[in-house]
């Protein structure tokens, strides 16, 4: 007896079976869609079957398989069908107010004070955009999942902010040119026997132990920590940043003072400048107390022998008084762009 026809029968070409073979097989394809090739492959196959035989070969439901029978057969295609979703409450020119005030808002946070929006906030958020909106008049009520995403879509993330440092002196450039200088000729003036190198601190670092040891990385897990800590005190990090290499020196000290400064000079920099063979090093410092200059010239002259040829410099960064003096009738090549030499047994200070 011969049963009823089926309506979609489906009849594919050998570029067709191909293509669907390496959907079914590849490791990249979705589930999803590697089903419904297998359900295509074997309704071609196996053109007698019925939609029950191919749906317990295959592992799925008999109305999934008369489904994409009849959607092969209509637009050979296994991408889903476009989904209306739901109807859209709101006008264009609402997202392009929602938008259009996200801009603003993010150009606000980036150059003025929150407060000059009348609200006292740090940042924004999705949240408070939302609640804003209303505020204005504009919508009578919207979700911050609205305007998260009418955000994403434009790529506009006004709760993210870079922060930068303004020029409040009019002689700026006067005062950070020096120290721009010795920056970009770091490598030349290295190779010349003057040694750049900025030197600042870190303070009251805490000085933590854990409770429990580490746990070591197994396979698809890694090394586990354990949040409880006992507190040792607190310690201070002097540190030194060679600006031609890139390398940084460093000591730890329990206290901050000037003498804990010049212990890290003396210490850690005149060896390692020794060592080097530089005849010139130009310290560049802030503008902390720990940093007092006339101090240190005196400790110089007690650590280095006479006929040490070291000359120091030490520029202060947001200052534009540098002020070489010493013993001797050192020259201080940089200014003037000239490659000098302490002469005889002077030194440079500041």
């Amino acid at each position: 007896m011969i049963g009823r026809q089926k309506t979609y029968r489906v009849q594919l070409t050998e570029e067709e079976k191909k293509l669907l073979q390496q959907q079914a097989l590849a490791r990249k394809t979705g589930q999803s869609k590697a089903r419904r090739a297998k359900i295509i492959i074997k309704v071609e196959e196996n053109p007698d079957w019925t939609d029950a035989q191919i749906a317990g070969e295959i592992g799925c439901s008999s109305g999934l398989v008369r489904k994409w029978r009849k959607r092969w057969c209509q637009t050979r295609s296994l991408e889903e069908a476009p989904r209306p979703g739901r109807p859209c409450l709101f006008q264009a020119i609402v997202k392009a107010q929602a938008t259009a005030f996200a801009l603003r808002v993010a150009a606000g946070i980036a150059c003025s004070k929150p407060t000059d929006f009348d609200i006292p906030l740090a940042r924004w958020s999705c949240s408070d955009i939302a609640a804003h909106l209303v505020t204005l008049g504009i919508v009578v009520s919207i979700a911050t999942s609205t305007v998260w995403r009418w955000l994403k879509s434009e790529r506009i993330k006004p709760w993210r902010f870079h922060t930068w440092m303004h020029r409040i002196d009019d002689n700026f450039v006067e005062k950070a040119t020096p120290v721009l200088r010795l920056y970009a000729q770091a490598k030349f003036l290295l190779s010349a026997g003057f040694w750049v190198v900025c030197v600042d601190e870190k303070t009251s670092i805490q000085a933590r132990r854990g409770l429990h040891p580490n746990k070591a990385a197994g396979v698809n897990q890694p090394v586990h920590s354990a949040a409880r800590y006992v507190r040792e005190g607190a310690t201070h990090l002097f540190a030194a940043l060679s600006v031609a290499e890139g390398l940084i020196y460093g000591c730890c000290s329990p206290t901050k003072t000037f003498l804990d400064f010049q212990a890290f000079i003396i210490s850690v920099l005149i060896p390692e400048a020794i060592g080097r063979g530089v005849r010139h090093i130009y310290l560049i410092l802030d503008n902390g107390s720990t940093h007092a200059r006339m101090a240190l010239r005196k400790a110089q002259r007690l650590v280095l022998p006479r006929s040490q040829p070291l000359g120091w410099e030490c520029i202060q960064r947001g200052s534009a008084s540098r002020q070489p003096s010493g013993g001797g009738a050192s020259q201080n090549p940089f200014p003037a762009w000239r490659l000098g030499t302490s002469q005889g047994k002077g030194y440079i200070f500041s």
